[in-house]
């Protein structure tokens, strides 16, 4: 017969290296790691200001670009409370933080609007703070100037 002698030592320890090794392996970095989940900009709505009749300046102040960056950003506006990118809008070129402005044409005379700043990124697009304004009434006697 064959006598087989253990060495309890020995095998204590190698089972706790086997252990250890085989708890070490399953902590590697990921192979896929995931992406920072998109988070959409952050931004207010300037008052609007040079208003005339048929004009004014309007925009806004971007706190937090977001990520990932922004593709588009500007003003919407409409003669009805939360405009919408939906409606009526004009947009700036830039990028980052900080402040824009747009100028709006074309308005009626005597007219409330309702204007909102926006940035859109791929979370979607963020809107600041509604704000309103009356457009100035037309002067009548302003064509018997000469």
């Amino acid at each position: 017969m064959l006598k087989v002698r253990f060495n309890l030592r020995n095998m204590v320890k190698t089972v706790t290296f086997l252990a250890v090794s085989i708890m070490f392996a399953g902590c590697g970095k990921d192979k896929d790691p995931k992406p920072d989940p998109a988070k959409p900009p952050v931004l207010t709505t300037a008052e609007v200001s040079s208003i005339t009749a048929n004009t004014a300046v309007a925009g806004g102040n971007i706190t937090d670009a977001g990520t990932p960056a922004y593709t588009e950003r500007g003003v919407v506006y409409a003669t009805t409370a939360n405009p919408t990118v939906a409606g009526t809008k004009v947009t700036v070129t830039g990028s980052g933080t900080g402040s824009f402005t747009v100028n709006l044409a074309g308005l009626s005379s005597s007219t409330e609007y309702y204007v909102r700043a926006y940035v859109t990124n791929s979370a979607g697009t963020a809107y600041g703070n509604e704000v309103n304004f009356t457009t100035a009434a037309l002067n009548p006697n302003a064509a018997n100037y000469h």
